[in-house]
């Protein structure tokens, strides 16, 4: 699992949400954004409903990216990704897109490839 930590966001909230998000789970990654948008002192926080509108409307808009089931669950400004995607790139394209957005502070991202189902 890959972790890319901002120092300025707290490391009680980080721990708890690996537990929480990784517990049982191979393929999850936590991503922090390390952008402009990452607070650098504690400052309110977008509703999570909002940002989840905000999220999946940056889903739903994006010419790959709709066309997969993908559901997010903000916390705090850190989102949930679950869902099934094509591949790897999707995965990354997902995060991207929601990393991008204002009040978004990180990702729990477990989003799986699809298996296609081959005759044999």
């Amino acid at each position: 699992m890959k972790i890319y930590r901002n120092l300025s966001f707290s490391t009680a909230i980080l721990g708890t949400a690996l537990m929480l998000g990784t517990a049982g789970c191979t393929n999850s990654t936590t991503q922090l954004n390390e952008g402009p948008a990452a607070p650098s002192a504690p400052v309110a926080q977008m509703d999570d409903d909002a940002l989840n509108e905000r999220v999946m409307a940056a889903l739903a808009t994006d010419e790959v990216i709709r066309a997969f089931s993908i559901q997010s669950r903000p916390v705090d400004g850190v989102v949930w990704l679950t869902g099934m995607v094509q591949d790897e790139r999707d995965i990354r394209r997902a995060e991207r897109l929601v990393l991008e957005l204002a009040g978004v502070y990180g990702t729990i991202n477990h989003l799986q490839i699809e298996m296609e189902n081959e005759e044999l």
